[in-house]
């Protein structure tokens, strides 16, 4: 058991890679499943038709055009994580100096060059989800239920009487 957990140990680093190769596989099997809509990505009640290999070619390029500006995203906002984490990383076992003055620089590094980046993506996604609302309030869909306050009551009119039928009307006052 000592041997195993020793080699375990030893290899670790490549342990690693091998998992992280394995999960990456499995992503990019999954994205190629979804792209020609085998397995449960087809359309299960749509009538099956013959198509041609250029049709079923094209159609995988739309669709993967058309994802490409997520996967492009996502693997920016990815870069400038693992970039600010390596930063992080060097800046705290860097020797020289001191070490907030280390974090400080290594920090600056990364925000400057991948900090306008991720920015824009962000307000991208924002600007979008923003437009799809709107388009989905111009298209008759409700939009999100939000709470509103009940209306201001008026309290009843003491003078009032409460049927709407009177006998007499009062008499005048004395002057």
């Amino acid at each position: 058991m000592n041997d195993a957990l020793n080699f375990l140990y030893e290899n670790r680093w490549g342990i690693w890679v091998l998992f992280l190769i394995l999960v990456g596989l499995l992503f990019l099997i999954h994205y190629l499943l979804w792209v020609f809509g085998v397995g449960r990505f087809g359309v299960d009640g749509a009538p099956k038709t013959q198509q041609s290999l250029r049709v079923v070619f094209a159609d995988a390029i739309v669709k993967i055009i058309n994802d490409f500006r997520h996967l492009l995203a996502l693997v920016i906002v990815l870069v400038f994580a693992a970039a600010l984490g390596y930063a992080l990383y060097i800046g705290r076992v860097s020797t020289e100096g001191s070490a907030v003055e280390n974090l400080k620089e290594a920090l600056q590094g990364v925000m400057a060059t991948l900090g306008g980046l991720v920015g824009s993506i962000i307000g991208y996604y924002f600007g979008e989800s923003s437009k799809t609302l709107s388009q989905s309030n111009q298209s008759g869909t409700q939009p999100p239920a939000t709470p509103t306050t009940p209306p201001i009551q008026k309290p009843p009119d003491p003078t009032a009487t409460s049927s709407p039928i009177s006998e007499a009307p009062p008499p005048p006052p004395d002057a």
